[in-house]
């Protein structure tokens, strides 16, 4: 696999930029639509997953399937059924007595493009733990898969592109730990990492420097 380089990320940037606003301005249930068609695509294609797991991390056939592909499956479901309900702003009486006759509510918005560095212990169930519900509340996705599992990262991405993702709202961008960095400084919105606390520390350094909200899950 080609490793991307800053200017690839700066273009898989861009074209994330450009593809978002459609795809955030599509009413929920299309959104979910998709994701329900990627449950079933990764139903047929489970073989084709599993395979790949095992070759790039050594887990058994069925520590592949239970581990990570059904839960996987069960966050397909989950998001596509409650995407419309996490997203509802119901208006509400204010609270404060200088208030009584005001209503509010929070309005919930995508964030834009998120940026994903996911690990190799579980490669297929992290990265798509953070990339579908992204995808169900209208963001672009850039992902960059371990350098030591790339083939299961951009299997994730040609199963979404087979259900259905417009092009450009989800890349896959291998690479190694340059990838990361350039990616945790590129113009992004919003950044999840998951792995060391070393490198976690590396990540919310250089997101706070470009002014990029963040998730770290260290070990």
């Amino acid at each position: 696999y080609a490793v991307a380089g800053p200017a690839e990320v700066r273009a898989a940037v861009e074209r994330a930029r450009a593809a978002q606003p459609a795809w955030g301005a599509l009413p929920v249930r299309e959104r979910a639509a998709v994701l329900e068609r990627f449950r079933d695509v990764l139903v047929r294609r489970r073989h084709d997953v599993v395979e790949t797991l095992t070759r790039e991390t050594g887990k058994p056939a069925a520590e592949a399937l239970g581990s990570e592909i059904l839960i996987v499956l069960d966050f397909a479901v989950y998001f596509a059924r409650e995407a419309a309900r996490l997203q509802r702003a119901p208006w509400r009486q204010a609270a404060s007595v200088a208030m009584f006759r005001k209503r509010v509510r929070i309005e919930h918005v995508p964030v834009g493009v998120v940026g994903v560095i996911s690990p190799w212990n579980y490669p297929f169930m992290l990265a798509a733990g953070v990339v579908l519900p992204a995808l169900a509340t209208g963001n672009a996705v850039l992902c960059k898969p371990s350098e030591l599992t790339p083939a299961t990262g951009v299997l994730l991405g040609e199963l979404l592109l087979e259900a259905g993702i417009p092009d450009g709202i989800v890349t896959v961008l291998p690479g190694d730990g340059a990838t990361g960095a350039a990616l945790a400084s590129a113009a992004v919105d919003k950044v999840f990492f998951t792995g060391s606390v070393r490198t976690g520390r590396q990540v919310a350094m250089a997101c706070a420097e470009h002014g990029i909200t963040y998730s770290l899950e260290l070990g």
